[in-house]
């Protein structure tokens, strides 16, 4: 298992663009639409999906070339011209590095969500008819500008959740995952300190501490959706 690394501050600005074109395109179908953002997480779970070796341009190609085929109503083709052209444009020079594509591709995801839903971190306006207004040249998403935001909602233990499920782990509440005892603190909230991968969780385990040992491998439980605290569950085999 490959460690999580922190994105650069080049590779956030890039998540910002893609995100902020993604949700620009979207705005296009309509203020109620939020088709093409629906279509593009099915593309980052179909990603997740094929695993080592699968190629995400490949996917993208068919539907150019057949998508009129599928049988699909409304504007799903139109949705798919768009990704493929949003991400031809932006990630394809990344796609031979499968663990970062998926990374860019689950927070380009997350952040369009926001944007189509307010205002972005540049000040961009829905106005009037729902659709983002033209931003002055100095605030272009193509501009050098430090990515506040997305930084700013990106969380280590979010980022772990996304490469678990990348990696085909359950990451769902109550799914088991394999920590390491790393300490365990002898204080009346009888805490313990869980490394899953490489993120650390502190978790008050006073129920069940005496059971804990000092150190090696235990399985823990997953306690919410976002994966933000876990509990001992029994010692691993």
């Amino acid at each position: 298992m490959s460690p999580l690394r922190e994105l650069t501050a080049q590779e956030w600005e890039l998540v910002e663009t893609v995100a902020f074109d993604l949700a620009q395109a979207q705005r296009g179908y309509g203020q109620s639409d939020k088709g093409l953002l629906t279509e593009f997480k099915k593309v980052l779970s179909y990603y997740q999906s094929l695993g080592h070796g699968g190629n995400l341009w490949n996917y993208l190609k068919i539907w150019r070339t057949k998508g009129d085929s599928f049988g699909h109503g409304g504007n799903i083709e139109k949705y798919y011209l768009k990704i493929a052209e949003i991400l031809d444009l932006h990630l394809k020079p990344y796609r031979e590095d499968r663990d970062l594509l998926l990374q860019l591709l689950g927070w380009s995801s997350r952040l369009a969500a926001f944007y189509h839903q307010s205002r972005d971190e540049r000040g961009h306006d829905r106005g009037n008819q729902g659709q983002y207004k033209s931003p002055p040249e100095s605030q272009s998403p193509h501009s050098h500008q430090k990515p506040v935001l997305a930084q700013n909602i990106a969380d280590p233990k979010q980022q772990l959740r996304e490469k678990l499920k990348a990696q085909g782990q359950d990451v769902s509440v109550g799914a088991l995952l394999q920590a390491t005892v790393v300490e365990k603190k002898s204080s009346k909230k009888k805490e313990v300190v869980y490394r899953v991968d490489t993120i650390e969780f502190i978790e008050a385990e006073q129920k069940r501490y005496d059971k804990i040992p000092d150190s090696g491998l235990v399985w823990v439980e997953i306690k919410d959706d976002e994966l933000k605290h876990v509990k001992f569950k029994k010692l691993a085999d």
